[in-house]
């Protein structure tokens, strides 16, 4: 089953994070796979787009295409799609390397695209069995 929890909710907007099986990939990334310095650089700018909106610079913030956004700070990434006015679902999070190059980020928004389709199915699953 996949569902959302809610990361963060501020006055500009409400961040939440797709859950599978009782487990956000997001929140496992957070904790897991980054330093503190890296934690909290990416959590300092989430507080900020939820609390004033998001970042015009394409440095903090970037449309990768099909819908899918990124969220950056330094080699940290968090995709994700607005899921609702003023509300942003978080998919995954990844280090970026040098090599990886344009091919990686492709991968990542497939990898969002593909937890977008099926928290979409899972929702008109629901929908139809009330």
């Amino acid at each position: 089953m996949i569902g959302v929890q809610t990361l963060l909710a501020g006055s500009a907007f409400t961040i939440q994070v797709v859950v599978q099986e009782d487990v956000s990939p997001v929140v496992t990334f957070l904790r897991e796979e980054l330093e503190q310095p890296e934690r909290m650089k990416i959590g300092f700018l989430l507080e900020q787009i939820a609390e004033h909106g998001l970042p015009h610079n394409e440095e903090k913030f970037r449309n990768e295409g099909n819908g899918i956004y990124a969220i950056k700070a330094q080699v940290v990434r968090l995709y994700g799609f607005f899921d609702g006015q003023r509300k942003m679902t978080l998919t995954h999070g990844f280090k970026k390397n040098a090599r990886g190059g344009k091919n990686a980020q492709a991968r990542q928004r497939e990898r969002a695209e593909h937890l977008r389709s099926l928290l979409l199915a899972e929702r008109a699953r629901e929908g139809r069995g009330r």
